[in-house]
């Protein structure tokens, strides 16, 4: 029996795949219902960590949360979702703006990693209100740039997301986010290999989070981006191991410091 285990019940593993999940409302989220409940006697408390998970590198640089481009008074360009280099990238975006806008031209400025949008006619400007692919081509959210050459403000990324988080939506745990609120966040796993490779996460000191509900009988998991977007997986895939332990709920003891109590009695 593990050592976070300090209760007569056996420790238990719940062995998950989206593959076979109840309820599927995206290849990266879905419902498991339990045929046996996770609900120890009371005065016990519940401790909850994954303890692996595998998925693959299938999703792509440009999916659905940034693939438009559009110019000021231009119709925009729908960018093909799948992995970009800057070259392959920009020739893409050249071959569209052949259709929508043939007086500008994308090159990209090599010792700078940016791209340069020149028109040989009127001034232009990007329309941040409609493009989101802003941040993979360097340019800011607010840029007003109105010229005939308009340059990104920063380098190109198309190096993809960094981390994948795990989050169950209807269990609560003690996790927070960046703001310091609390956060539905199991794990953040790397994204440490390439493209159509696997991704294995096996965390050398899982850290196993007491969560608040006495019970449960279904798991609502979701694999999201940093900023809460669901993975676009393209029809594979994913695992993972989510180990419980129980143990007895105790009393915190008081312990009030001898000098503190003598002072605030020396005040009565």
């Amino acid at each position: 029996m593990s050592n976070h285990n300090d209760t007569h019940i056996s420790s238990q593993q719940i062995f998950l795949t989206s593959k076979h999940a109840d309820q599927v409302y995206s290849k990266a989220e879905c419902i498991f219902y339990l045929d046996t409940p996770i609900a120890p006697p009371r005065g016990t408390r519940i401790l909850m960590s994954i303890t692996d998970f595998e998925i693959p590198y299938s999703f792509y640089t440009i999916n659905s949360t940034n693939d438009k481009l559009k110019f000021t008074g231009y119709t925009t360009i729908n960018i093909e979702h799948g992995n970009y280099n800057v070259n392959s990238l920009i020739s893409f975006i050249n071959t569209e703006l052949d259709t929508v806008a043939s007086n500008i031209t994308a090159s990209y400025i090599t010792n700078q990693n940016q791209i340069r949008f020149v028109s040989n006619t009127a001034a232009i400007s990007i329309d941040t209100g409609v493009s989101t692919c802003l941040f993979e081509i360097g340019f800011n959210d607010d840029d007003t740039q109105n010229n005939t050459t308009i340059q990104g403000t920063n380098g190109m990324n198309l190096a993809g997301i960094p981390n994948i988080y795990i989050r169950i939506k209807n269990i609560t745990t003690a996790n927070l986010d960046s703001k310091g609120q609390l956060a539905s966040t199991l794990a953040k796993v790397n994204v440490n290999v390439n493209p159509l490779e696997y991704i294995f996460y096996v965390p050398q000191h899982p850290v196993y989070q007491t969560i608040n509900e006495t019970q449960f009988n279904n798991l609502h998991l979701s694999i999201e981006d940093e900023d809460g977007n669901k993975l676009e997986l393209n029809g594979q895939f994913w695992s993972l191991t989510l180990s419980i332990h129980y143990q007895l709920q105790r009393q915190p003891n008081l312990v009030i410091d001898d000098e503190i109590k003598n002072e605030e009695e020396a005040k009565k």
